[in-house]
């Protein structure tokens, strides 16, 4: 079964543990500020201030970052100064809602990153959201943030007054997902029993898709980080550069480990092996981002036939052994299903040993025929093989004693 047929055949929900969907080495950066913010975050485990992850979506960040703090920290000045007649918690909140709305929000665009707003007061509900808590931190209001289906908004002091803090209407949150999606994501559930027939039967697809693909629960800053690339990575597809919205959802996953973002993660994944242009290297390196989604629907066979496909490009066509070794290498050391990476193994072999027999390299068809039958000892078409192969090479031999040998 082909890999890209994947999305319309099962797309089943996974647990946000599984963070080995994405390796941290494996991440790409947009500029060396992003680099030192996420080594900073993750590496040096630094999480006093995550301004500098909400800036590294700009493609110069550290053009901005002083002036961006400065601003941050003198609204936050002022108020501190002005709040401390305002007894109750209403009037606390209020006074920071319209400060804040006043001095940097000019007007809400859908498609929107945290920097615009000091660049030119545009904002959305991610960003806008961002922005009162980086001062709700620094002013010490506790607040939570919560996410529904298509927004993100704020509870100043929750469990107490419960505030809410409403940047935009509900109606325009981060993007929305299209029904292609959502119909592949219930459509799974459904299939796995995940939603049952009742249920399936007295809601609609709009509610059962909100249901379950949104957590309806309280996030904190570190996971608006990532629904904030999120937002990037689906800016980069709608506009076709599918190899942009990987490496940012990659981030996203990275911040904030839900099914949905895998989810899309693996729809980006699948689209960039669509790619006819991809280099050997760049296709083996997605087909074992591929791998990883073995317990979401990806299968063994659908990997291998992936790998099928690059041998016949690398080793078939272009005759390039090195290369396709290099690329045999990197898939076989990520993979981590074990039975996986040893039809893989065989697999390689197989294919270098009928190469090398082929072109009449018989004696090196012959080691790597034998490494092969390591694997599948019992494969009588392999054996047969073999046996051709150990003949071919003792056509020419003159020494009885070194065809014993070779016949042991």
């Amino acid at each position: 079964m082909r890999l890209t047929v994947l999305l319309s055949l099962c797309l089943p929900l996974w647990s946000s543990a599984q963070d080995s969907l994405v390796l941290f080495n494996e991440i790409k950066y947009l500029s060396n500020f992003e680099r030192n913010a996420f080594r900073k975050f993750y590496v040096e485990k630094n999480e006093d201030d995550i301004l500098d992850l909400f800036l590294s979506t700009d493609t110069r960040p550290e053009g901005i970052r002083g002036n961006t703090m400065e601003r941050i920290e003198q609204i936050s000045r002022q108020l501190q100064a002005s709040l401390g007649d305002k007894k109750k918690p209403e009037k606390q909140v209020k006074a920071v809602y319209d400060q804040v709305h006043s001095a940097f929000l000019k007007k809400y665009e859908l498609v929107n990153r945290f920097p615009e707003i000091f660049q030119n007061g545009n904002y959305n509900c991610v960003t806008a959201t961002a922005l009162y808590s980086l001062v709700f931190e620094r002013l010490k209001i506790p607040y939570s943030i919560q996410e529904k289906p298509t927004h993100v908004f704020l509870i100043a002091y929750p469990n107490q007054n419960n505030i809410l803090v409403e940047t935009t209407t509900p109606l325009f949150g981060y993007l929305t997902f299209d029904n292609r999606y959502k119909e592949n994501f219930v459509n799974n559930l459904k299939s796995q029993k995940l939603i049952g027939n009742a249920e399936s039967e007295s809601m609609a697809l709009e509610e059962l898709f909100n249901k379950y693909f949104f957590q309806n629960e309280n996030i904190n800053l570190k996971q608006l980080v990532g629904i904030h690339y999120l937002n990037d990575a689906l800016y980069y597809n709608d506009r076709r550069d599918v190899s942009m919205a990987l490496k940012q959802i990659e981030k996203a996953y990275l911040f904030h480990p839900t099914h949905r973002i895998g989810f899309v993660m693996m729809s980006f994944v699948v689209q960039s092996l669509e790619n006819t242009k991809l280099k050997p290297l760049e296709r083996t390196a997605l087909i074992l981002k591929a791998s990883r989604f073995s317990n979401q629907g990806i299968s063994s066979d659908m990997i291998k036939g992936e790998f099928a496909k690059l041998t016949e490009l690398v080793l078939v066509r272009d005759n390039n052994k090195t290369l396709y070794r290099e690329c045999y290498q990197l898939l076989v050391d990520g993979v981590t299903d074990l039975d996986l990476k040893t039809d893989l193994t065989y697999y390689f072999n197989y294919e270098i040993a009928r190469l090398y027999f082929n072109q009449g390299s018989y004696s090196l068809a012959k080691i790597y025929f034998a490494k092969a039958l390591k694997y599948q000892p019992n494969n009588a078409q392999l054996g047969g093989l073999f046996v051709n192969t150990l003949g071919q090479s003792m056509r020419n031999q003159t020494d009885s004693r070194a065809i014993l040998d070779t016949l042991k």
